[in-house]
């Protein structure tokens, strides 16, 4: 009920894969909006990783799933055809330093990394991005719209020390 009831799901691989797969499966049938974080990046069963609406990946985890390097925003541009094709619709590949990638079948729209900001510790940055992204397209946002929102949020992350401490609230991000 908990799965079925929901507006969205995120989900990352630090829990079992098989337990992954099975939530996907349960959300899938219900249709509810999957996130994925495929961090640490591990092997998913093509079948259901298709039914993931959103894939997230890192430099590491895109070049584990397209099985080529992919370290910057050219490499990124150049290969995420691979990787879009693997999944529902949508895949964001986050470059740290670089900003991120958001990845269509319209094509993709580029969020550059703010280099103004101070970078204190980059502990937590992805997974606030994911938990910003998520909030947006529960709240109705399109997916550039989601993008935008999670680059700023990371933003604040990393200009703090500690993952969950660093965390902004709705109240940092003017809101």
């Amino acid at each position: 009920d908990l799965i079925k009831n929901s507006a969205a799901i995120v989900l990352q691989l630090e829990i079992p894969v098989p337990v992954v797969e099975y939530i996907i499966e349960k959300a899938a049938s219900f249709g509810v909006y999957i996130l994925l974080n495929a961090a640490p990046a591990k092997p998913i069963r093509p079948e259901v990783l298709k039914k993931v609406d959103c894939l997230v990946v890192n430099e590491p985890g895109s070049t584990f799933y397209a099985g080529v390097t992919i370290s910057d925003k050219a490499s990124a541009e150049a290969n995420y055809q691979q990787l879009l094709s693997k999944v529902k619709d949508t895949l964001v590949i986050t470059l740290g330093k670089y900003g991120s990638l958001l990845c269509e079948q319209a094509g993709t729209t580029y969020f550059p990394a703010d280099h103004s900001v101070k970078v204190v510790e980059t502990t937590g940055a992805g997974d606030s991005y994911i938990g910003a992204f998520a909030v947006q397209k529960v709240l109705g946002k399109d997916n550039k719209e989601a993008c935008a929102y999670a680059s700023r949020v990371s933003q604040v992350t990393v200009t703090k020390i500690g993952a969950q401490p660093a965390m902004p609230t709705l109240t940092e991000m003017g809101e």
